[in-house]
């Protein structure tokens, strides 16, 4: 990594490969960064990629990729088969006598979907250091409840002035009790030909494979840190013995869908007082694309991800539009005009004149009484912004972004909403890809919201933010191969499976 690139807060890479899954992170990398230069393209069959025109070629092989000159990042955007591969050249080659030693090798990025049969030697003990993206901690709601969750545990002094959340200080979880994710989008395999999707025990467009470990992944993150201990999977389920047809139903099916119930681990509190273990159920489903798109649509277009997260305290509800956080207490709180009065005094609090010129030079918070664009029977409370200077915070906004407008508006039954503003956000680039506009495509969001926090981890002034928010430590994905090889288990016997041992329960 060379200190030029580093000082002027650049990213240097090189985009490898293509395909069908990994499309989306392939246009949003490719859309205009000013923090994140693409600065050339290789790929292993070497025939051209329509969408990588104008890119420089990369030639030689992967290992030659790797001497590539002030190079950071190594994106892998191949099919898992492909990855695979390469990744297991760098095995077979890292003690040989004639290669050559890479003084600061550049991180190799592999982009979902990732095969959960890697061999986790071959990952580990490869040479360069190779880690896996994990952008669904990035989605804009997942990234501010998780960023609010964890301000909330951390108790240290003037914590609340210095990391403020943009949601409201009294909206809280406790002990989290249940995690309910429901995920609908469309399959983005064209029916044709075999496809690493195709995998014994799963069937249609292989949902468990494309978005299970990064939901695996957020019931770990919004829970806390609480991993699943056994699990039981509903799927399609097909047996490959049946036909030689590479082409046969689970390719021309209809909706491919997939139910996942789990154990997590229980907690203190829950020890403490013989409480139960909490739960987690993921629910997901898709549709196949229309066989002749003449409109040229993206074929990811449909993407709805709905969180429920229930806590001791409060119940946590993210919508499938991707804009809206609701919250409702478990017991009612005592009026709405204390809760009204609750957010005036953090008002006054993040605009006191009396507080120190440094802190009001971060400027907290920015919460504001006004008036809000709700319904008539919704009680606007206070109008937020994201604080863009959280150099602390493992979940903060990016500075490359407009930070959205977080509008709090209260609903009957005690619950609160928060809306995010998309207004702010530049879309300008977005337009150029996106079907409509108007509602751009929440993972290329993502995705550009975690290019702009990679990039900036190469910056001197914030080697407090490592990469472990990005992307998944080698410890963790053992945790998260583990759930997967247990679902798979689990979809095959039709029972529990432990997710430690691979036993039935």
């Amino acid at each position: 990594m060379s200190l030029s690139n580093t000082l002027s807060g650049v990213a240097n890479t090189v985009l490898c490969g293509t395909s069908p899954v990994t499309s989306v992170f392939v246009k949003s990398v490719l859309l205009p960064n000013q923090n994140v230069k693409i600065s050339g393209f290789w790929n292993d069959s070497g025939f051209p990629d329509n969408e990588i025109n104008g890119l420089r070629r990369v030639g030689g092989s992967f290992e030659d990729v790797l001497k590539e000159p002030d190079c950071d990042f190594i994106f892998l955007c191949h099919s898992p088969q492909v990855q695979f591969k390469l990744i297991r050249s760098l095995y077979l080659h890292r003690n040989t006598a004639n290669s050559n030693k890479i003084s600061k090798p550049p991180v190799v990025v592999l982009i979902p979907p990732v095969s959960p049969c890697y061999d986790l030697d071959t990952l580990l003990d490869c040479g360069p250091p190779v880690r896996i993206a994990m952008p669904l901690r990035k989605l804009f709601p997942v990234s501010l409840l998780a960023n609010h969750l964890k301000q909330s545990c951390v108790e240290k002094p003037l914590d609340s002035v210095r990391n403020a959340s943009s949601l409201p200080p009294h909206w809280s979880l406790g002990v989290p009790r249940s995690f309910h994710a429901r995920l609908s989008v469309t399959s983005s395999v064209k029916p044709g030909s075999y496809s690493w999707l195709c995998e014994p025990g799963v069937m249609g467009g292989g949902l468990i494979n494309l978005y299970g470990a990064g939901l695996i992944d957020l019931a770990f993150i919004l829970t806390g840190g609480l991993k699943l201990t056994s699990v039981n999977c509903v799927s399609r389920v097909f047996d490959w013995k049946l036909t030689g047809d590479q082409s046969c139903i689970r390719r021309t099916s209809a909706e491919d869908y997939v139910v996942i119930t789990g154990e997590l681990e229980p907690n203190e509190c829950d020890a403490y007082f013989g409480a139960g273990a909490s739960v987690a159920v993921f629910c997901l489903s898709s549709e196949l694309p229309p066989l002749n798109s003449i409109d040229g649509s993206d074929p990811l277009e449909d993407f709805r991800l709905n969180i429920e997260l229930v806590g001791s305290s409060g119940r946590f509800v993210i919508s499938e539009q991707g804009n809206q956080i609701s919250w409702t207490p478990i017991k009612p709180l005592y009026s709405r005009a204390g809760t009204t009065e609750m957010l005036n005094n953090a008002t006054t609090v993040s605009e006191n004149e009396n507080l120190s010129l440094a802190v009001k030079n971060k400027s907290v918070n920015e919460l504001q009484n006004g008036d809000s664009n709700s319904f008539a029977h919704q009680l606007p409370l206070a109008n937020g912004s994201g604080n863009a200077n959280q150099c602390d915070s493992d979940h903060d906004w990016p500075s490359t972004h407009s930070n959205p407008l977080v509008s709090i508006t209260a609903v009957s039954h005690n619950t609160e909403v928060a809306t995010l503003s998309t207004k702010t956000f530049n879309l300008d680039s977005e337009s150029k890809t996106d079907s409509n506009p108007a509602h751009p495509h929440p993972l290329r969001l993502a995705w550009s919201h975690w290019l702009s926090h990679l990039a900036s981890c190469v910056q001197p002034d914030r080697t407090k933010l490592n990469m472990d928010t990005l992307l998944a430590t080698p410890e963790h994905w053992i945790y998260v191969q583990q759930v997967l090889t247990a679902l798979e288990k689990s979809a095959r016997l039709r029972s529990w499976v432990d997710v430690v041992t691979g036993e039935r329960v």
